[in-house]
């Protein structure tokens, strides 16, 4: 069986958990006998795919022999496409014509992120906050036409999410709950196609005792549409002025465009011990955390609050994020709050930090509840899916 893997860039270890979970998955299939290939469309200036795959492709939609070929010559059995959403669908469909091809399809998102995320706010932050240029004149048009630049985004999805599924031999989302959502935004009658495979741990999952220092954690990427972050600088805000706690501080490890508008809040509102470190190795701030300050709103499968838990950070978590529902238990393994209860989650901050029996029973059930999201639980399900696809 070989197994080619499609991806937007070249796959980076320091890249994005799209990235991380490409290799992963090919280091595993590799250390079973299964020979796996990368076929991307963009560089990455610290490419690992040398490292874990048999050959790659760059991908050129001008070169659809080119691409033919390559699957032809290698003797590719299935597409893994981990780039769905992105991906030219017919491309693929043309490139599989009368190969004994499969492709499976993964989206590693909430169904429908891009209607969510696609509003007023987004939009005005780009006009407010970007240099008089063309594309800052393409933001100002957007917003000025957004009744129908909305609908146009929308009646687009819909149409991108059937073509996935047409030229797809398998859907494979990261929750059961997607299912009916994705159906319902492409409008589909039969859904057989779909199936639900987590995301996995990107680090070893192995008991160990870690040093936690005094700190709060926020791992995320700078998208306040998603992440929520000035969401989480509120709270904080919120929890030293209500509570006499002074030695905890908070650390937002992450990058992205609207870093000045954090820094603005911050320095606006005189919030004290928080710091933003940048674009750094997250798993140095895991071990020593405590608590994960996790605000997200839309998350496919969060990948850092599943390294937060396997590192014994307690997650505290709205409950308005889809992908937390059935996975984080209140009281049980994290604390999870009522959409926008600012206080209620401050509250939960302060009973976190003053109870350490409360705490270390939380990390260690975190920790615990893990075991199902092993690389290789995980990973059989997909050989498990690949084998039932080829028979």
């Amino acid at each position: 069986m070989n197994i080619l893997f499609i991806s937007l860039l070249d796959p980076s270890e320091s890249g994005s958990g799209n990235q991380k979970v490409t290799l992963l998955s090919a280091k595993y299939l590799s250390s079973v006998g299964i020979h796996c290939f990368i076929a991307y469309f963009k560089d990455s200036e610290y490419s690992s795919s040398q490292l874990v795959f048999d050959a790659k492709f760059k991908i050129d939609y001008n070169d659809l022999d080119g691409f033919r070929s390559f699957l032809i010559d290698n003797e590719i059995s299935i597409i893994h496409n981990q780039a769905s959403r992105a991906v030219n669908m017919k491309f693929l469909g043309q490139a599989v014509a009368g190969l004994k091809v499969k492709i499976i399809s993964v989206l590693h998102n909430l169904p429908g992120t891009e209607n969510i995320r696609y509003n007023k706010q987004s939009l005005l932050f780009q006009v407010l906050n970007r240099w008089i240029s063309f594309k800052w004149l393409i933001y100002l048009l957007l917003l000025f036409f957004y009744p129908i630049t909305r609908f146009l985004v929308k009646y687009t999805t819909k149409r991108k999410y059937k073509s996935i599924y047409k030229y797809s031999d398998a859907l494979v989302l990261l929750s059961d709950a997607y299912i009916p959502i994705y159906r319902s935004i492409a409008n589909l009658k039969d859904p057989s196609k779909m199936v639900s495979i987590p995301n996995f741990l990107s680090f070893d999952y192995v008991e160990r005792n870690y040093s936690k220092t005094n700190e709060l954690l926020i791992v995320a990427r700078f998208d306040e549409i998603s992440k929520r972050i000035l969401l989480a600088l509120k709270i904080w805000k919120h929890f030293l002025s209500t509570y006499d706690v002074r030695d905890w501080c908070l650390t937002i490890v992450g990058y992205g465009e609207w870093e000045s508008v954090y820094k603005d809040f911050i320095n606006k509102n005189d919030i004290v011990n928080v710091k933003l470190v940048g674009r750094d190795d997250s798993k140095k701030y895991f071990e020593r955390a405590s608590i994960l300050m996790f605000t997200s709103l839309l998350e496919g499968a969060p990948l850092s609050l599943l390294e937060a838990m396997q590192m014994k950070v307690v997650p505290i978590a709205f409950d308005d994020c889809m992908a937390i529902r059935g996975f984080l238990i209140n009281d049980i393994n994290s604390k999870v709050i009522k959409s926008l209860d600012i206080s209620e989650y401050s509250r939960s901050i302060y009973d976190l930090i003053t109870n350490e029996k409360l705490r270390c029973k939380l990390s260690e059930n975190a920790f615990n509840c893990l075991h199902y999201f092993t690389v290789k639980n995980v990973m059989l399900r997909w050989v498990d899916l690949y084998n039932s696809l080829l028979k």
